[in-house]
């Protein structure tokens, strides 16, 4: 059986195999080989091949595949021997990825901005825009009708440290106030049916941030002010991981917290301004 991410890094399936470790998904494998795009899991029966592919299928937005070759054949007593091969694909999505979500998708997960955050990945994608605090989700089968590809992904971070944050009055938009008030009865109804549905999450706080880059720190007095969804986590001295988007005409930018493993799990980074 062969998983593959056709991505850039590894994120995701450094995800997937804690998963497989902690549920001992892969106790009924033969071999296990890693490849740069993926990896293969050879089993002995077809039902351990397929009890497998449930379980990522269970914790994972995929797709997958199969086929079948005959490797030998006795004509006399009709018996056949076949080789199964299962392809699963993961959605090309990780997480702190920046989307441009096409607009018929965007419009059929809530009417979310087309661009967006992955927030998280699992069975669904969860995604958040950076500068409202609207968050929606999709599952695979949404997603490989409109398929795209992440144009800013988690290796073009830079890390900035936080000088100053400002609470912003109005964390609803206008533009979101707008959107809203156009709904009729028929888009709440398809919104209604559809299983990604598109809120304003209690855990957003829409905060403005002062920030400047950490290489320029004692160099020059470069900042930058920015709106930010992450207000409840945020706090001055933070370490924080940023993209500057210079593909358009105006100035996007969003920030994600950056952590790090303990022995406890996952603990926040930070650093005092000196």
């Amino acid at each position: 059986m062969q998983v593959r991410q056709k991505v850039s890094h590894k994120k995701t399936f450094l995800f997937l195999e804690q998963l497989i470790l902690k549920h001992n998904a892969h106790d009924a494998t033969l071999q296990i080989k890693t490849l740069p795009d993926g990896i293969d899991f050879y089993f002995a029966q077809r039902s351990h091949a397929l009890r497998f592919i449930d379980f990522v299928d269970s914790v994972m937005s995929v797709r997958s595949k199969s086929s079948k070759q005959l490797v030998s054949a006795d004509l006399k007593n009709n018996d056949y021997n076949y080789k199964f091969n299962y392809m699963v694909e993961i959605v090309p999505i990780c997480k702190h990825d920046l989307m441009a979500i096409p607009k018929v998708l965007a419009n059929n997960i809530g009417t979310i901005p087309s661009l967006s955050l992955c927030d998280r990945i699992g069975t669904t994608v969860q995604v958040v825009d950076p500068l409202s605090g609207q968050t929606a989700e999709f599952d695979s089968v949404k997603y490989w009708k409109t398929p795209f590809r992440p144009f800013a992904v988690g290796q073009q971070l830079i890390e900035c440290v936080v000088i100053d944050i400002q609470p912003c009055g109005d964390e609803v938009t206008k533009k979101g106030n707008a959107i809203r008030q156009r709904r009729t009865v028929k888009v709440k109804k398809r919104r209604a049916a559809n299983a990604g549905l598109s809120n304003r999450s209690k855990k957003n706080k829409m905060v403005y941030v002062e920030v400047a880059k950490a290489s320029d720190l004692g160099v020059n007095d470069k900042r930058s002010i920015v709106k930010s969804h992450l207000g409840y986590i945020l706090k001055i001295g933070d370490s924080v991981s940023a993209i500057f988007c210079h593909f358009f005409s105006f100035f996007i930018f969003y920030l994600t917290l950056t952590y790090t493993h303990t022995g406890t799990g996952l603990r926040h980074e930070k650093h005092s301004l000196q």
